[in-house]
């Protein structure tokens, strides 16, 4: 997390300052600006959900049973034929292994297993409808004996595919309204330094005098020297 903040520092720093970061330099919060360009943000990643969008995949290589060594040793030694979901974290278990149990809950909606034959899914705590996890008297799933069990990414629209770090990060990014204004600031060919400031002007964070009046600045001031 430090190194995060770091790093944002110093993008905060190119953004308002042009150099070191001061504090009260920034127009816009730093949540606003990691948004898609079209939702009013500049389309930078939050780092820190960026992050988690990483370690998911670590999430995946061991529920999907990737075929490495480092996944046959955690199945073998950390697992003794349970699932990652029912594994409680220890205070003597190490740092990065607690800090993947820690991510379950929020990635584990996205986790569903497609149907095949039945072998490798557990009907009672895997995801493979929108009723689960249930057991069979509320559920009952369709089998498919020519085709193995899978594991899927299920996205925010009910749509399964492989897994991508692309896939975590559109599922956990912030997220805001779109905004109309989106396609006159941002638009092909255009020059970034130029549609900054128009991109500040649409979000209303700029000093102009009529937002400084509005601040009950007093009328006798004059704001050019703001």
């Amino acid at each position: 997390m430090g190194i995060i903040s770091d790093i944002q520092q110093l993008i905060r720093g190119f953004l308002w300052c042009n150099g070191e970061y001061r504090r009260g330099k920034a127009k816009v919060a730093w949540d606003d600006i990691c948004l898609p360009k079209q939702e009013g943000g500049l389309g930078l990643r939050n780092l820190e959900v960026f992050n988690i969008a990483l370690m998911t995949t670590h999430i995946w290589n061991i529920v999907s049973s990737k075929e490495s060594l480092c996944v046959r040793w955690i199945h073998t030694y950390k697992l003794q034929c349970c699932t990652l979901w029912d594994i409680c974290p220890k205070a003597d278990m190490s740092w990065g292994w607690r800090k993947i149990l820690q991510l379950r809950d929020l990635v584990r909606p996205f986790f569903w297993m497609q149907i095949g034959n039945g072998l490798k899914a557990s009907l009672w705590h895997d995801m493979w409808s929108y009723q689960c996890p249930l057991s069979w008297l509320i559920a009952t799933p369709i089998f498919d004996i020519s085709r193995h069990d899978s594991m899927r990414w299920c996205d925010l629209n009910g749509n399964l595919s492989d897994f991508k770090v692309k896939c975590a990060w559109e599922v956990l990014r912030p997220r805001g309204q779109q905004v109309m204004w989106y396609h006159i600031t941002w638009f092909s060919h255009c020059i970034p330094r130029h549609a900054f400031h128009p991109w500040l002007v649409m979000r209303r964070c700029l000093q102009t005098q009529d937002k400084l009046r509005s601040w009950d600045v007093d009328a006798l001031t004059d704001l050019s020297q703001l």
